[in-house]
């Protein structure tokens, strides 16, 4: 979100290429998901199990 956030105001300042500033803010904030995700460890294996009990019982009070 940050990411998004100082491109739009970056872009917003200097209008490269005559683009809308949004078009780049969403392409590189989807970019800074992508590589945080791949550079983060995976949740832990009771974090996991508490997720998929929350979820089961949030689908049964349906």
């Amino acid at each position: 979100m940050l990411v998004g956030a100082l491109t739009v105001l970056i872009w917003m300042q200097y209008k490269w290429f005559g683009l809308y500033e949004i078009i780049p803010g969403f392409i590189f904030a989807s970019i800074a998901i992508i590589v945080v995700s791949l550079l983060t460890t995976a949740p832990s294996q009771s974090a996991v199990k508490r997720f998929i009990k929350a979820e089961a019982e949030y689908k049964a009070s349906q």
